[in-house]
């Protein structure tokens, strides 16, 4: 199947657990539109030869000026960086509104056990998951617990558990909504019978402390 045309600039932002699925998604829809991916590890790793963690400042400032390049040339673009704040949110929100660009949330949701799992037990020698770092348990925990949910924000929810497929049909179908996507394109990539979109709740997306063992 060709790729998904984006036919208006646009900032897709991701949110959700560390371990809910966030940038194999992102890397998938890349690869399935003409939106561009910016992942805050990759770019600081291949850039800078370091972690992200140890070079936010270097590598925030150099994603945002690609973004505003890729965005100046009609594209569209996925943050994939730190979007657990709503001010993180926010900036970028307000970045996208400054360049003409639509502004778009993915919101994963997942339950915190499955979504520690998953970071904590990473397969490095997956080529996906060359830039990926697993967290320990405090690490996780620590950030699960600061996170904030969106709240009155243009947004789509999906499951971390469902598969691509499914996931890409509730984004097209927003971004046919926002008028960046044909209906035709839109229409090709929808799964039948119709979907269902998940309603935002708090308990499923919402932050607490876990206990593993």
């Amino acid at each position: 199947m060709s790729k998904v045309l984006i036919t208006k600039p646009i900032v897709v932002q991701l949110y959700g657990y560390p371990g809910s699925g966030k940038t194999n998604f992102a890397s998938e829809l890349a690869a399935a539109t003409n939106l561009i991916h910016l992942y805050n590890e990759k770019i600081s790793q291949e850039f800078f030869g370091r972690p992200y963690s140890d070079n936010k400042e270097s590598t925030d400032k150099l994603i945002m000026m690609l973004a505003e390049e890729f965005i100046g040339a009609g594209l569209g673009i996925i943050l994939d960086v730190d979007s657990s704040k709503i001010k993180n949110r926010k900036m970028v929100r307000e970045f996208a509104t400054k360049n003409k660009a639509g502004n778009l949330v993915v919101w994963f949701q997942l339950d915190p056990e499955t979504a520690f799992a998953r970071k904590s037990q990473i397969d490095r020698r997956k080529s996906e998951n060359k830039y990926e770092t697993s967290l320990s348990y405090s690490d996780f925990n620590d950030k699960t617990k600061t996170m904030q949910n969106p709240v009155n924000e243009e947004c789509v929810v999906v499951s971390g558990k469902h598969t691509f497929r499914t996931q890409k049909a509730a984004i097209l179908r927003r971004l046919y909504d926002l008028g960046i996507t044909s209906q035709a394109q839109t229409q090709a990539n929808l799964i039948k019978p119709g979907l269902v979109n998940l309603v935002p709740q708090t308990h499923l997306g919402g932050v607490r402390n876990i206990s593993i063992r």
